[in-house]
């Protein structure tokens, strides 16, 4: 009899232990949610004078996305500066989206414009911020995809 304990008691242990695991792997493999707060995704430069990120910002069931674009050396004339915000679900579902948004006066190196921005008042869910962004280059617009913001929380 004490032979099958001890066998019991080692499926047991192995049945806990298989679990524990199986549980670390699945939580190691979830994205990270942040509760409530702003967080920023990572910059994107491109046609050697522009940059632009994401920004999500969520409190208590709100949520809103900016996508914020600047040149990086001279200024930009009004026009030549367009950012687009896209308000995203963690399942990718866009919950809202605006149009492009040029700068309406001369903008500065360096200077963020940041005036594209929609939101929603859907509580409980996880959100991020994902835009595009355009920028002249003395002929035509050249335009790319800002990385997403991190998830976070409403």
């Amino acid at each position: 009899m004490q032979t099958d304990n001890v066998a019991e008691r080692r499926v047991r242990r192995a049945g806990i232990l298989l679990s524990a695991l199986v549980a670390g792997v699945l939580l190691g493999a979830t994205p990270q949610v942040a509760s409530a707060g702003v967080a920023s995704g990572s910059t994107v430069n491109w046609g050697s004078t522009y940059a632009a990120y994401s920004t999500i910002s969520t409190g208590p069931g709100v949520a809103t996305a900016l996508t914020s674009t600047a040149r990086t050396s001279g200024s930009a004339p009004a026009g030549w500066v367009g950012e687009q915000v896209r308000l995203l679900r963690s399942n990718g579902f866009i919950q809202c989206e605006g149009t492009y948004v040029y700068n309406s006066s001369t903008l500065g190196a360096g200077t963020y414009m940041g005036i594209s921005g929609c939101g929603t008042s859907i509580a409980g869910l996880a959100w991020y911020s994902r835009g595009n962004a355009t920028g002249w280059n003395g002929s035509s617009y050249n335009g790319t995809a800002v990385p997403a913001s991190p998830n976070q929380n409403s």
